[in-house]
Parts: C-alpha cells; sequence; structure tokens
C-alpha cells in the first residue's frame, strides 16, 4: 500500500463525462463535509472493480450519514459504463475520464500501458478524500491491482481525513 499523507494543494479541474455532460468540478458531487474521489480501472473488464464499486454502494448509506459524497471514475466511455451501473443498481455517480486528462492532471496515469494497448489510460485504482474547501487531504493507491480498499476501511480512512471522529 501506498501511504496516505497529507496533501496541500486543491482538488484540480478535470476532464470528464457523465451523463453526457463534461464535468470539470466534482464539487457537484461533495457531501457536506467532504468527498471520497474513487479511481478504478474499468466497469467493463476489472472485476476487482467491479466488486469494490459493488461493496462501496453497499455502503453507501453510511457515507451520505457521514456527509461525505463519492463519486468513482474509469476510463471506459460511458456506454460500456452504463450496463454494469444498471445491472448492480449503482447510484455512486461514476464519471468517464475524456483523453486520459483527468487521471493524467491527478498523476495517477498507469504508465506501464502506452496508446494503442487495450489497458492505455487506465490510472493506478485508489482514493483521493476532498475536504469541503476542495484540498485533497488524503489519497491512498494500492500498487496491487487485484487488491482494493473494502468499504468499510474507506470510509473509516475518508471519516480520519475529513477529521470526523
Amino acid at each position: 500500500m501506498i501511504p496516505a499523507r497529507r496533501w496541500a494543494r486543491s482538488f484540480p479541474l478535470i476532464r470528464a463525462t457523465y451523463q453526457g455532460k463534461e464535468i470539470s468540478d466534482i464539487g457537484e458531487f461533495a457531501g457536506k463535509n467532504g468527498t471520497l474521489f474513487i479511481a478504478s480501472r474499468s466497469m467493463d473488464w476489472c472485476p476487482y472493480c467491479m466488486r469494490q464499486m459493488m461493496q462501496l454502494q453497499e455502503f453507501k448509506a453510511g457515507f451520505d450519514a457521514a456527509g461525505i459524497g463519492m463519486v468513482g471514475i474509469t476510463y471506459d466511455k460511458p456506454e460500456l459504463q452504463q450496463p454494469f451501473i444498471d445491472k448492480h443498481g449503482i447510484t455512486i455517480p461514476l464519471l468517464s475520464d475524456i483523453d486520459t486528462g483527468t487521471f493524467s492532471t491527478l498523476d495517477i496515469l498507469n504508465e506501464q500501458y502506452q496508446p494503442g494497448e487495450m489497458a492505455y489510460g487506465i490510472p493506478h485504482p485508489g482514493m483521493i478524500v476532498v475536504n469541503p474547501r476542495g484540498q485533497i487531504v488524503g489519497k491512498m493507491f494500492i500498487e496491487d491491482y487485484s487488491t482494493r480498499v473494502d468499504s468499510a476501511a474507506a470510509h473509516d480512512f475518508a471519516r480520519r481525513w475529513l477529521q470526523l471522529e
């Protein structure tokens, strides 16, 4: 696991789509106490990402009760995300990165893959905690692509970095 640490910068503007419109600010997905930004590889083909998103969805009420908004992002085009969203009743907003712009800006683009390869454009999977002022206060990325943080641990991580304990 790559350790979390305090970040002194604001969450940057991004280039993503959600429900047919371009998104540049994750503020619209924020809860009153902050936001958990979840970077995933794919909701089309990555079983680890899918399982994690289903678990986060099951635990969504806990995040809502804590005032923590959640938003996920993958490199998938929206039409590839939609079958997963529909099948599993996902209500956590899932963004689509545009041309690796968001993952590059956040410095989480997995550079193991090159343009033209199927997995080019995926991020390193992980989470970023953003406080109500839009500042990054915690980051957790795991080097092993098959390992994910479970929803209870993600909830505790976000609460700790948002100082809600």
